[in-house]
């Protein structure tokens, strides 16, 4: 019998019981394509100390991590707003690849066999979309989901973003849309905000009708932060460490990040004058005055018209690590807007000539190509407003 058939059987005969009993036990004997999961569990750190906590381990970790663990991963990279048109998430394991189901929080048989790129992983999770924006915001809700669990300095869940996994995964796996990135996932060797993660991610202030009250300084600031900042931590080839993960630590985003208020247009700088990437510095740079909003929003007519403020991720090219990276930020952006009960929108997947009256608009250098903008603010819909957390 088919799975979703039997469920709506079981919900419209009003057998709710024993439908519970079966959700409570692995439904892979009624159901052999299928695997149930655990519905995702809230753990005890705020979004601020697991982004300040973000690292990324290339190498050096077991395959044994907890269904509880897979659960969350595959729930918050389904948490993300979507963009484009389409996601598909994937998840390989030792046994199958399978495709996630965020309705029902289980896993469904998609490929046979052990297609992992990695012996030693645990399980990696792939993120199939139009656009390499979406798997961007996936991805990095899925790694910051992993690290929520860190309750000890031993046995912590270790993850990255792999180029060498994504190639395996648009290789083996089949995947019904272009695989734009895959995050590896392994048992770690041993080695502050009030906001829960997963009650953040559970319930994110996404929208797009705003009140035009702007932001102050310390809440951009904060944003700020969360989507692009530095973190304690150094990188394998001896970087500053920031809240998103960066391919080879590259951070193509750096000094390529503008803020819009209505007194200017303002560069946010995470390194020193020097320009040294192991430097870590948090300021912003007023690159020109007076309010460009009218003219941001008259280009780009699908931005949240009454948003006060945006934040600008820009690169050198959209290749797709670039867009990737953006993505990593503007999710970063939303987690931390909904700790602080604001609310945040995405808009992307910009066109050329898009890009080119974005700079124009801005005054912005014309080597830094908008990939994302991220529209912040408070929430201008009443029946949404109030503490949802």
């Amino acid at each position: 019998m088919e799975r979703r058939k039997f469920i709506k059987i079981l919900m419209a005969g009003g057998i709710g019981v024993l439908f519970k009993r079966f959700l409570s036990n692995p439904l892979t004997s009624l159901f052999p394509d299928s695997r149930y999961l655990p519905p995702p569990q809230i753990n005890n750190f705020s979004s601020e100390i697991v982004l300040n906590s973000r690292r990324s381990y290339h190498s050096g970790y077991t395959n044994n991590l907890s269904d509880q663990i897979l659960a969350n991963v595959l729930w918050a990279a389904s948490r993300a707003p979507l963009i484009g048109t389409n996601r598909i998430i994937y998840v390989a394991r030792t046994d199958n690849v399978y495709r996630y189901d965020p309705n029902l929080y289980d896993i469904i048989l998609h490929l046979s066999g052990n297609h992992k790129s990695e012996t030693n992983a645990a399980f990696e999770v792939g993120i199939a979309c139009d656009i390499a924006e979406d798997a961007g915001t996936s991805i990095q809700y899925a790694l910051l989901s992993a690290i929520s669990f860190w309750n000890t300095t031993t046995n912590q869940p270790a993850c990255i973003p792999k180029e060498s996994a994504t190639t395996n995964a648009n290789s083996t796996w089949n995947p019904g849309l272009t695989v734009q990135m895959v995050n590896v996932y392994g048992l770690m060797g041993s080695v502050c905000g009030t906001v829960i993660l997963e009650n953040a991610l559970a319930n994110l202030k996404y929208g797009s009708l705003f009140s035009d009250t702007e932001l102050t300084l310390n809440q951009l600031s904060q944003l700020a932060w969360a989507s692009y900042g530095n973190t304690p931590h150094t990188t394998s080839n001896g970087r500053a460490g920031i809240t998103v993960p960066s391919a080879v630590a590259n951070y193509y985003l750096t000094g390529r990040i503008y803020i819009v208020r209505s007194v200017g247009v303002e560069r946010y700088h995470i390194r020193l004058s020097s320009g040294g990437a192991n430097t870590r510095d948090h300021r912003i740079e007023r690159m020109t005055d007076g309010d460009r909003r009218p003219q941001l929003r008259n280009v780009i007519t699908r931005l949240p018209q009454t948003a006060p403020n945006y934040f600008i991720y820009c690169a050198t090219t959209a290749s797709r690590h670039q867009l990737l990276e953006a993505g990593f930020a503007g999710a970063s952006a939303l987690l931390q807007a909904t700790s602080m009960n604001l609310q945040g929108y995405f808009t992307a997947n910009f066109s050329s000539s898009e890009r080119t009256a974005i700079i124009n608009a801005l005054g912005i250098p014309s080597t830094d190509l908008p990939l994302f903008i991220f529209s912040a603010g408070v929430c201008g819909d009443k029946r949404a407003q109030g503490d949802r957390i």
